[in-house]
């Protein structure tokens, strides 16, 4: 009886749980009955919470998605690739973008997320074939005041002529706190940059852990623009002369974060490029095969150290920046000119192998004027 009484209280205790906190889930395609033809509609009928799962298949459409929900590819049979693609109607939402070197220019988003707390996870975003009239083309945007983690996506082919394009774009411009996680994903064959991502406030409301990404661009491969960015063990890869691999853009903007063992190639300008006046963490990156810079620094309170940098014209270019920045314990290997215009007060001790030129020190000054942003095309 006692046995009994523990039973029937515990079915009568899952009986009183809020509906609320049992997420509810929602199929599309045709691997499962009963189930919607579109993401959009399924998205349309969740409630807050909700778990959309995919089939394998192709889904012409835009989705925004304006519910705290999960998106997430399934496996069926022998497939596991929903892969979201450019809908023959076009794109009938679009969105203003706050970011400094962007604010006022129009994004057309495959995917729009509205709120916080949207997760998506093994989804195929394509742009293959799209036309888009507005500024900016994006495959997955997390616009202002929305939230997530996106991880084990793919998004590819997000060009359009006269349209800048890019993989995933993040942004806040509210000054509420907002995060984003980008993880284990798949990015590739963009007009522009890969990832790009930031804010309008200052301090940044928008913080962006990026993890564990296969990034590979024709132009850029991350861009932060005034966010907090914790960019870590990423392999970036710049294709057919692309010119920046990561950047941490302050000269508009207020930028935050760390640039930690990624690994950056094929750069035509720079690996790796820090205007941020603020406090940057660039440590323990593998920088390969640069035409141009490993490193460029044209910031304040900059810290680079234990980067190894191999097979480039310069290993790292201070552009007479006064900083102060701190520059030690770094691997250059195989460079013309190991330092390049370092103000004559900056003391650096670093491993130079195969250098011609260790360093030279052509001016104790910084620049009174900034270069255009590397975010952009000039």
């Amino acid at each position: 009886m006692r046995h009994f009484r523990l039973l029937f209280l515990f079915i009568i205790g899952a009986l009183l749980v809020p509906h609320s906190i049992m997420a509810a889930t929602f199929t599309v395609g045709t691997c499962a009955s009963p189930s919607y033809p579109t993401i959009s509609a399924a998205v349309a009928a969740a409630t807050a919470g909700s778990i959309v799962k995919v089939c394998p298949g192709t889904y012409p459409e835009q989705v925004v998605i304006s519910t705290s929900l999960t998106l997430e590819g399934i496996t069926s049979g022998n497939a596991s690739r929903a892969v979201i693609t450019v809908p023959g109607s076009g794109f009938p939402m679009t969105v203003t973008s706050t970011i400094p070197d962007f604010a006022g220019k129009t994004v057309t988003p495959q995917v729009l997320v509205t709120v916080p707390g949207v997760n998506i996870s093994n989804i195929t975003v394509d742009g293959t074939g799209a036309s888009v009239s507005t500024n900016v083309f994006a495959g997955i945007m997390y616009e202002s005041g929305s939230s997530g983690i996106v991880k084990g996506v793919s998004t590819r082919n997000q060009i359009s002529t006269g349209s800048y394009g890019a993989g995933i774009w993040a942004e806040n411009g509210n000054p509420s706190a907002e995060s984003v996680t980008i993880e284990n994903s798949s990015v590739h064959d963009m007009g522009d940059y890969g990832i790009i991502l930031g804010s309008s406030q200052n301090p940044p409301s928008l913080t962006v852990t990026i993890l564990k990404n296969d990034v590979a661009s024709s132009f850029g491969g991350i861009g932060n623009n005034g966010a907090n960015a914790i960019i870590t063990s990423n392999l970036v890869t710049l294709v057919t002369g692309g010119s920046y691999g990561i950047v941490m853009d302050g000269y508009r903007s207020s930028t935050t974060g760390s640039i930690t063992s990624n690994t950056v190639s094929n750069a035509n300008i720079a690996a790796i490029y820090d205007s941020a006046q603020t406090s940057i963490s660039i440590k323990s990156n593998l920088l390969w095969n640069s035409a141009n810079v490993g490193i460029g620094i044209n910031a304040v309170n900059a810290t680079i150290e234990l980067n190894t940098i191999t097979k480039a014209s310069v290993g790292i270019e201070f552009s007479c920046s006064k900083g102060p920045n701190t520059v030690k314990s770094n691997t250059i290997s195989d460079v013309t000119t190991g330092l390049d215009q370092v103000p004559l007060s900056v003391v650096s001790a670093n491993t130079y192998d195969n250098v011609d030129i260790l360093r030279t020190s052509t001016c104790g000054f910084a620049p009174t004027t900034a270069p255009p942003s590397p975010l952009l095309r000039n």
